[in-house]
């Protein structure tokens, strides 16, 4: 007898590489999708604290500190926002600041939205392994509580929480030198470190690194119930994406690791994961490095 379809609490980003899964094109076998388009830096917070979709997309470092502190949740080698840091004006400074070159980002007052953003991980990185620059002289500014709320208690002492703050006025204010994915209108803000970003850029596409930024995530218990259900989700993802190739002429070429918009499977990542787990480490978001492949079962590829 055929097994019932599942319905699947879905809370997902509408990446173009996820299109077709959400219009219904492909759907996974044995479920179908019950997608809620709701903002999705919100539902990383509803699922890290309350568990509320059976499936959802989820920043890859909230998930390595969602797993630390024990919340029941597994995912899935599919990676659906990547390369953020990448982006043209990922980082900003006040031109009145005097900050220069990275190095002076040393004593000065650096903003990101929290601490535990998984591209402000990748970013601090690029500052520190290609611009020499000592993150633990930064004062790091946040203005948002993070997804992990057990993490609080834990945060590094060189983190300022601001819950609320305006990190674009206080960029422009003077009340901070300069920031990571932060804008603000005014002519004194300008966009900083482009050679330091294509260093880091030629550095990954040589290492096979690609900056992830999303992962999906199923609920452990789900998984432990139905544990076909991780197959069946990689599955539709995968064709989900061929779908979007196919609709898509300009889509990247698919060897290009480092432009890839939505990374698969554990062999494609595992550097990558590798690398970000040591930083998360380095960068005292964690405590001592995670086994990926227990956060990542099933070798999924």
């Amino acid at each position: 007898m055929a097994r019932a379809a599942l319905t699947l609490r879905t809370a997902f980003s509408d990446a173009p590489p996820l299109k077709p899964l959400l219009d219904g094109a492909v759907q996974p076998a044995g479920a179908s999708l019950d997608w809620e388009q709701v903002n999705i830096v919100a539902a990383f917070r509803s699922m890290c604290r309350s568990l509320n979709y059976d499936l959802c997309e989820m920043a890859v470092v909230t998930y390595f500190a969602a797993r630390w502190y024990g919340i029941a949740m597994t995912a899935i080698p599919v990676f659906p926002l990547s390369n953020l840091v990448g982006r043209p004006g990922a980082f900003t400074v006040n031109t009145r600041s005097g900050v220069e070159t990275p190095k002076d980002l040393e004593g000065r007052r650096v903003a990101v939205r929290s601490y535990t953003l998984t591209p402000g991980t990748w970013a601090r990185s690029v500052l520190q392994e290609h611009a020499g620059v000592d993150l633990e002289k930064v004062t790091w500014v946040v203005n948002d509580e993070e997804h992990v709320e057990q993490y609080h208690k834990d945060t590094p002492a060189n983190v300022d929480r601001r819950v609320g703050a305006d990190l674009g006025k206080m960029l422009v204010d003077g009340e901070i030198e300069a920031a990571i994915m932060v804008r603000a209108d005014s002519p004194d803000v300008k966009p900083a470190f482009a050679d330091v970003q294509a260093r880091a850029a030629d550095a990954f596409r040589r290492a096979g690194i690609t900056p992830v930024d999303h992962t999906v995530v199923v609920k452990t218990a789900l998984l432990e119930e139905h544990p076909w259900l991780a197959r069946a989700v990689y599955d539709a993802m995968k064709e989900s994406k061929a779908e979007w190739r196919r609709r898509t002429p300009d889509a990247p070429p698919a060897d290009d690791l480092l432009n890839d918009p939505m990374p698969m499977g554990m062999s494609a990542t595992r550097k990558t994961l590798a690398k970000l787990m040591q930083l998360s480490v380095e960068q005292h978001i964690l405590p001592k490095a995670l086994d990926i492949d227990e956060l990542f079962p099933g070798g999924l590829d």
